[in-house]
This record gives C-alpha cells, structure tokens and sequence, in this order.
C-alpha cells in the first residue's frame, strides 16, 4: 500500500530531512506539503491523505488548533494525524493528546535519528496499522 501523507510543516530545513528520509524508504509513500495550519484546512477540502504529519509550532494557526479543526470535524476526524515536533512541553503533550493525536513525537536532534524516526512513522502506518 502507498500511504498518502500529509506533512504540515513551516521549517524548510524539516521538510528537506522528512522528505530525504521518506525517498529512502522502500515503502514509497506519498507526500504532499503545505507550511501553514491554514494550508493544512485548504488542503483537506480538496484532499483526504491517509496520514497527517503535523508540527506545532507554526505562526497564525498553530499544530493544536490544526489538531481541533481536523478531530472535530466528521469528514477529517479519523484521518490518523502524528504530532512530530521539537516541543517536549508537557502542556504541548497534553494538549495534543486531549485533541485527539494519533502519536506525539519529538524530532530527534541528529540527522540519522530523525531519519529512522519519520521511517519507523511511515512504516507503522504502512505495515503494521490499519487506516481508515
């Protein structure tokens, strides 16, 4: 299965390494990138992906209120959405959890890490998970 993803991501640098790292992949996923919260919205009015990649820290519309827009809403509400962020505040995991987040996981600071990192995401929900 071609898993379609969805990364919502503001950082030019992050998307290089997640995309670099999904390339590498034998899995062959799909992914489509929009850097605002905002975009995000547009975006799923247009197009259901199978897997949200989504950052919190972002300007105008953060990854939380992503998170509420999509898990509130029934059209989006089962799309399995990862928080991959650098934020380990406690609040910020709370927060992502009690709107309904798939996983919360934090970016690894060496560049081999991230890599296995978003690899080990695609490959959980390639092989190992069902989505809707």
């Amino acid at each position: 299965m071609n898993l379609n993803i969805l990364l919502v991501e503001d950082s030019p640098h992050d998307v290089v390494f997640i995309s670099t790292a999904l390339k590498q992949s034998s899995l062959q996923s799909n992914l489509s990138v929009v850097s605002s919260g905002k975009d995000c919205i547009k975006y799923l009015a247009k197009t259901i992906p199978d897997l949200i990649i989504l950052d919190i820290n972002m300007p105008v519309m953060d990854g939380i209120e992503v998170l509420k827009n999509i898990k509130t809403d029934p059209i989006y509400k089962r799309i399995p959405v990862v928080i991959l962020t650098s934020s380990q505040e406690k609040h910020d995991i709370l927060a992502a959890f009690d709107n309904y987040a798939n996983s919360y996981v934090i970016k690894p600071m060496d560049i081999q890490s991230y890599f296995d990192a978003i690899k080990e995401i695609e490959k959980f929900w390639t092989l190992i998970s069902e989505t809707p």
